[in-house]
């Protein structure tokens, strides 16, 4: 079992073999390459490094943004995990701003798959922004 930096390192490795300049990238990104991706954002995101998650993310939805969508969901993951990052950054306004899109585009897309997580985002959003006012 590979675990931390030789995880991450991995990742990175793999990722290599067929993006060498993610920003030169003129199509999809493969699912294999998405996963890779996520991988590495969730890695630096359970080690609390949320900036380089949002970077990780907003980069490949920058490049997913010139174009229409390969898959929405694997989009959506993505932007889940923004917004996730943007909450552990305190930034709960930009996190609630990304997650209440997010739920609008479910409904327009007719897919929950990640409407539980993202109310409770919202919710845990609201509940730690309330403490960092010290109105909890």
């Amino acid at each position: 079992v590979v675990k931390g930096e030789a995880f991450l390192e991995r990742c990175r490795e793999l990722l290599q073999y067929t993006l060498v300049d993610v920003g030169s990238v003129q199509r999809f990104f493969t699912k294999t390459e998405l996963e890779l991706i996520y991988q590495i954002g969730w890695y630096y995101e359970n080690i609390k490094e949320y900036e380089l998650t949002k970077n990780i993310f907003e980069a490949t939805l920058e490049k997913y943004g010139k174009k229409s969508y390969s898959s929405w969901y694997e989009v959506g993951i993505m932007k889940r995990m923004l917004a996730g990052a943007y909450s552990g950054l305190k930034e709960f306004e930009r996190s609630n701003e990304l997650v209440s899109k997010l739920i609008r585009e479910m409904i327009v897309w007719q897919s929950g798959q990640m409407l539980a997580e993202s109310v409770y985002l919202l919710a845990w959003n609201y509940e730690n922004q309330k403490k960092e006012m010290g109105t909890a």
